[in-house]
């Protein structure tokens, strides 16, 4: 262990750092070496909640990163005597930022290495199989500051000239030109100070992680028995999971992760009840099917993924370490009362909450479990409510998107996850009427198991989602995803639809025509809505006005289509392209809280 009287490093060196103080004498005169930026980030982290389909393993797992993540800083007190406080403390500590499954703090730069191996050893130890990555470099007083170092762009190009043409192109893309010559002054000071750390401290992590000479093995002998919960490791614990059921064989990391998952089956719950500040009454779930005996679709369940937008470019517009930490902490705050709020506008009703499970709340990601007819508007609300907490940080506030997955509550957890997390990639790139990528919604309703174990690209593909029957032409028979005030709008469509009774049948015939091509999906949809009665029908033309179903694309074009097809712009092989919101509202509309499931026809007139 390096010898580092860190109390004087800390009074000498990270304090007055931090309160911007410059004259701190030469480098080779500061205490502990200096100033170090320490990283650590847990690594495959879903890997290891989800290894298990149980959920009181998977709420285990989670809570067991989360528990060993808030270690960290009293680890670093306990270790070496650094402050556990935050630097935005009236005292400051040497805490950047702390969740989300990973860590951030100023550390003396002699005992950076040291602290590194000891935190990446930590989690294996604690775990068997989780680990983390650690990485540091090394800061002046002036970074912590974000000032910019003063470098002088005519020296720096008279440098880069010395150099060969392949190292020249190298460091120009560090600074966001082309060539040497267009190395100027103002663009060697846009990439000094915060940003620039951030971005080397990023490379040092993604190249920590690459590199990393081995990972956590268990070996299963082919004699051993299996883990009855994981499957990847020989069992050594039994465990008698319910008592209708008989006894598991668990490995030692399912062993752990269900105690813990069934110690701390309270945790958000009463997290939610403290921060709701009312008497409201809470359930535990210890299956998915708790979850689904709350649906008012019998036996189904919302799974919601929901990530920010542009977060890392608001964390770049940082311009100095603590207010990088100041973002952090209110990255977290915001995303802690968008879940808790969005919540509490959907589950809670007459003193009583739906039953629901939060797998994770991270920095600026959430995963949760619903009822099923409360999955979307809650989706909707907390990305909405993401937004709005964020809106006054600076010009360009950041946004959420969600991918949501309603499905009946026999599917396994992580199939259920995988699919999410591709409908949540999905919606982060954005309406695709969209000209740039904006906050969006995409969902799938899951009425096979076989559906979860493709690629979402193949299915989106597949004739179920896409018709191209003719050559100039390509219909889409889904709009998704959709921004977050087309899934508002679609949401309340789906409400009036569900006023409409629509046999099981009528629906089945209306996807057959749909599949035959854009004018059989014209002539099936007319023939329908004319059978509707008056009141009806009228609800079905608000919903092509809602829409703009049938308009054209280009102002001087004849018209190209009707109802239910909405326009879109030519596609890149120049074929026409439509697509039509009307199979997703119907799709949502099994879904309406109090939706009719009787399955006569329309009245006619």
């Amino acid at each position: 262990m390096a010898e580092v009287d860190v109390q004087k490093w800390v009074d000498q060196l990270l304090r007055p750092a931090l309160a911007g103080q410059q004259s701190l004498g030469p480098p080779e005169s500061w205490p502990g070496g200096g100033l170090a930026l320490f990283s650590a980030d847990t690594d495959h982290t879903q890997s290891f909640v989800f290894q298990s389909p149980r959920l009181t393993e998977i709420r285990g797992a989670s809570m067991r990163l989360d528990r060993l993540n808030e270690a960290l800083p009293q680890m670093l007190h306990d270790e070496w005597g650094l402050p556990a406080d935050s630097i935005l403390e009236k005292s400051p500590g040497c805490i950047v930022y702390n969740g989300g499954g990973g860590m951030m703090a100023l550390v003396p730069l002699a005992l950076a290495p040291e602290i590194c191996a000891a935190i990446e050893a930590f989690y294996p130890q604690q775990t068997d199989t989780a680990t983390i990555t650690a990485v540091f470099q090394p800061i002046t007083p002036a970074d912590v500051q974000g000032l910019p170092q003063k470098i002088a762009a005519d020296g720096l190009r008279q440098q880069l000239k010395a150099l060969p043409k392949e190292q020249q192109v190298r460091v120009c893309a560090s600074y966001e030109v082309s060539t040497v010559g267009e190395l100027s002054q103002t663009a060697v000071d846009q990439v000094q100070g915060i940003p620039r750390i951030m971005r080397q401290q990023m490379a040092l992590l993604q190249q920590r992680k690459q590199s990393k000479p081995f990972k956590p093995l268990v070996e299963a002998s082919p004699f051993a028995r299996r883990c009855n919960s994981c499957g990847r490791r020989p069992s050594g614990h039994f465990q008698q999971i319910d008592e209708t059921e008989e006894v598991s064989f668990l490995c030692s990391v399912c062993y752990q992760n269900h105690k813990d998952g069934i110690g701390g089956r309270r945790y958000w719950q009463d997290a939610f009840k403290a921060w709701y500040g009312q008497e409201v009454e809470v359930f535990y779930n210890d299956y998915l099917s708790d979850i689904g005996t709350d649906s008012e679709k019998p036996r189904y369940v919302g799974y919601i993924y929901t990530d920010g937008n542009k977060i890392g470019r608001l964390l770049e517009s940082s311009t100095s370490l603590p207010q990088f930490a100041e973002l952090s902490r209110k990255l977290s705050q915001a995303m802690r009362t968008a879940v808790f709020q969005a919540l509490a506008n959907h589950i809670v009703k007459n003193g009583r909450a739906l039953r629901f499970e939060i797998i994770t709340i991270g920095g600026d990601d959430a995963i949760l479990i619903v009822p099923a007819h409360v999955a979307v508007p809650v989706a909707q609300d907390l990305c909405r409510i993401f937004a709005q907490e964020l809106q006054n940080l600076n010009e360009d506030p950041p946004g959420m998107s969600a991918g949501v997955v309603l499905a009946q509550e026999s599917n396994p957890i992580y199939f259920l996850n995988d699919l999410a997390k591709q409908l949540l990639k999905n919606a982060k790139r954005g309406s695709h009427l969209s000209n740039k990528a904006e906050p969006s919604l995409d969902f799938m309703v899951l009425k096979s198991q076989s559906t979860v174990a493709v690629d979402l690209k193949d299915v989106r593909r597949s004739p179920y989602f896409q018709v191209s029957l003719a050559d100039d032409e390509r219909c889409y028979l889904t709009g998704r995803p959709y921004s977050l005030a087309q899934a508002a709008q679609l949401w309340q469509d789906a409400q009036k639809v569900s006023q409409v009774r629509l046999s099981n049948g009528q629906l089945h015939q209306m996807r057959r025509a749909f599949q035959q091509g854009r004018f059989p999906a014209i002539f099936h949809y007319l023939y329908q809505t004319a059978r509707f009665n008056s009141a009806h029908r009228q609800l079905f033309a608000d919903i092509e006005q809602d829409w703009a179903l049938a308009e054209v694309a280009e102002p001087n074009a004849q018209a190209a289509g009707a109802s239910p097809w909405r326009v879109l712009p030519t596609g890149p092989d120049g074929s026409q392209q439509y697509d039509t919101p009307i199979l997703d509202l119907l799709e949502l509309r099994e879904f309406v809280p109090g939706e009719a499931t009787s399955q006569e026809a329309n009245d006619e007139d």
